[in-house]
């Protein structure tokens, strides 16, 4: 919501007094966060370096930076305000709107976490607040955002040269080049589910209407000078980089979260088992000693269709005798489809072993959406720094 609205402020001068409140909201809660996962407060795999002195100095500074901050901001806020008016069908308009929704799904997060601990210390009850609550709460909230956002590359600041018609035409072609994606999605993967059509759908409305609007920008005012290929790259702004590499990561997301199968079963040595089209072959098991650990270390030969050898994978069980703690390193294959995870769990050679496997659909595009994001912001800084350049010199 930042982010949006300080182009907003670049471009039309408005929204100086929310950038300022947003600027301060984030950086505390991201203070806050910091509390949240030292302090102990949490029990959580995300949660580590738990000491409670710790945590009570960060919760103390979160209290001091807040406090001040917003005396601060109360006394000086009437100095940026400005009373322009928005069109609604304009960048700062739906931009604003998003700002709304983004801030409601926040406060939904935040309630979410922080309420059990709250309940935990006036009432010494405990519950918990889990993944159904964020899907039924944040999903129905983050739809209209991403509909918004594939909407705005189409509109321009201010409302100018608007044609109504224009953009019903364009996003009419935008709403069936999406739902054809995402019916060759379903029909490959053969398997339906509403969190996963809303993913899918969002994912594919995000990316196409990016890419049409980066057409529509080469002929919409003159013809084409170079190459067809060249004036594309040229439409690949920050903004335009950005978006798509969201919507791959919602598509990352949705495939690993919707698609995901896994097996369980007790294996022997010589033991197959069978996952989407793989074939895993349980072929021995080891046990070796490093310097502060013993290992035992299963091997299994994953082999396709065609009982063509993919890859090997080696999980492990390692106890750390000065410790003596126990942890089980997973072994993971991963590739632009799929990763497979095999975990070993306990066992021995007389009864067998426990042993785990994942298939999980499209998790590495959850790592080169935020890649594709992250280039989108080092352009939007590096434009940055050019005009500031620009303008000094």
């Amino acid at each position: 919501a930042l982010m949006h609205s300080i182009l907003s402020v670049e471009r039309k001068k408005s929204l100086q007094t929310w950038v300022l409140l947003l600027a301060l909201v984030s950086f505390i809660l991201c203070v806050l966060g910091t509390f949240l996962v030292r302090s102990g407060i949490l029990t959580s795999v995300h949660t580590f370096a738990l000491d409670p002195s710790r945590g009570v100095f960060i919760l103390s500074l979160v209290f001091l930076l807040g406090f001040y901050a917003f005396i601060i901001f109360a006394m000086k806020a009437r100095f940026f305000i400005n009373k322009n008016n928005f069109i609604f069908l304009s960048k700062e308009g739906l931009i604003l709107v998003n700002n709304l929704i983004m801030i409601i799904v926040c406060a939904s997060i935040f309630v979410g976490t922080a309420y059990p601990l709250v309940v935990d210390i006036f009432t010494q009850d405990r519950i918990s607040v889990g993944e159904p609550y964020f899907n039924s709460t944040i999903i129905p909230m983050v739809i209209p955002a991403i509909i918004i956002m594939g909407i705005v590359p189409f509109l321009n600041w201010g409302g100018a040269n608007f044609d109504k018609a224009k953009l019903i035409k364009i996003l009419l072609l935008s709403l069936s080049i999406t739902s054809i994606l995402t019916a060759i999605f379903f029909l490959h993967y053969n398997r339906y589910n509403f969190y996963g059509f809303i993913g899918v759908f969002s994912s594919s409305w995000i990316i196409s209407n990016v890419l049409i609007s980066m057409f529509y920008n080469i002929f919409k005012n003159q013809k084409i000078k170079k190459s067809l290929f060249i004036n594309f790259l040229y439409q690949f702004n920050s903004m335009n980089i950005a978006h798509i590499g969201f919507g791959i990561f919602i598509l990352g997301i949705t495939g690993s979260s919707v698609w995901q199968d896994e097996q369980i079963k007790r294996m022997n040595i010589g033991d197959k088992l069978y996952i989407k089209n793989y074939e895993i072959i349980f072929e021995k098991i080891d046990m070796y000693a490093k310097a502060n650990y013993i290992a035992l270390s299963g091997n299994f030969k994953v082999l396709n269709n065609d009982k063509k050898l993919i890859t090997e994978l080696s999980p492990e069980n390692r106890v750390y005798p000065i410790t003596k703690k126990t942890t089980t390193e997973v072994s993971i294959h991963s590739n632009l489809i799929r990763d497979l995870y095999i975990v070993l769990g306990e066992g021995d050679k007389t009864n067998g072993w426990t042993v785990r496997l994942y298939y999980n659909p499209l998790v590495i595009w959850i790592w080169i959406g935020v890649f594709i994001i992250f280039i989108g912001g080092v352009v939007a800084l590096k434009n940055n720094l050019k005009f500031r350049y620009e303008k000094i010199y």
